[in-house]
């Protein structure tokens, strides 16, 4: 096994651990989508923090005008993709509604395409549609696509998946203009806050979490 893959399958279940735990704060502790989702924003900053530091002292000279307008682009786009993926995850079967996160590539070819000048190759466009049936095969549990999207939480997470196509492209901007661990520390950043702060101003907490407000 190679380095890459070693790392591939760590995130994976990094992510698929993080997943399980953001849903049992948002189902069992009852917190908000908003509290959990700037939250662990919030701890993804701090984390990185120092060594994005480190990087800004030595040898990254960001581009200060495109890293602030992507900063205040995926703050609006991501922001509203974390909100709607901690209600999606409260809310739905994680079997039925992760597998929709597998749409993105859709709009990130796109968007891709839009914003960067990157053209789709034919392999690209195979592979995203298979993507695509896999996606619906393994979301749709014998309920058929249109039944799809009455399960709980599969909705917020089409929107995650549309989102999220779209803020791909703007992270490749902001990393261009910055630098990863810039990026990433300022991402969580600029996401985090926005979605931690009116949590807390709320009082939100026990309860609002599966069947608060849409707010929440």
């Amino acid at each position: 096994m190679t380095l890459w893959a070693f790392l591939a399958l760590l995130t994976a279940l990094g992510e698929t651990t993080r997943d399980l735990l953001t849903r049992r704060l948002l189902r069992r502790a009852g917190l908000s989508s908003r509290l959990v989702m700037g939250a662990g924003c919030l701890a993804a900053a701090l984390l990185s923090l120092p060594l994005a530091l480190l990087a800004w002292s030595r040898d990254v000279a960001p581009d200060p005008a495109t890293l602030l307008l992507s900063l205040l682009a995926t703050a609006l786009v991501n922001g509203l993709a974390f909100w709607s993926y901690g209600r999606a995850l409260a809310r739905g079967d994680l079997s039925l509604v992760l597998p929709l996160i597998n749409l993105s590539p859709v709009v990130l070819l796109l968007s891709g395409w839009l914003l960067l000048g990157e053209r789709p190759t034919l392999a690209a466009l195979a592979g995203v549609l298979l993507l695509v049936l896999g996606a619906l095969e393994l979301g749709r549990s014998g309920q058929g696509a249109a039944g799809l999207l009455g399960v709980p939480g599969a909705r917020p997470m089409l929107l995650v998946a549309l989102l999220w196509g779209i803020g791909a492209s703007i992270d490749k901007l902001g990393v261009q203009a910055a630098g990863t661990l810039i990026w990433v520390t300022t991402f969580h950043l600029v996401v985090g806050l926005p979605l931690l702060i009116p949590g807390l101003a709320a009082g939100e907490g026990r309860g609002s979490g599966v069947t608060g407000p849409l707010c929440c």
